[in-house]
């Protein structure tokens, strides 16, 4: 059995306060990559945990 990557509904956020809620469940690899794209400051998953991400879009 093939396991399937944890869907997960997020929010983005910047440096400047912006925020961006995104509804739609996706995979955490894939919120975290395009946070990283769009030079998000940090990541926040509807189960609680926070993602931040440095200057260069790496996790920390």
């Amino acid at each position: 059995m093939k396991m399937q990557p944890q869907r997960m509904r997020s929010v983005v956020l910047f440096a400047d306060e912006r925020r961006i809620e995104v509804e739609e469940p996706l995979p955490v690899q894939t919120i975290v990559t395009d946070a990283k794209r769009a030079g998000a400051a940090k990541v926040e998953l509807e189960n609680g945990t926070e993602i931040y991400l440095n200057e260069k879009g790496d996790q920390q």
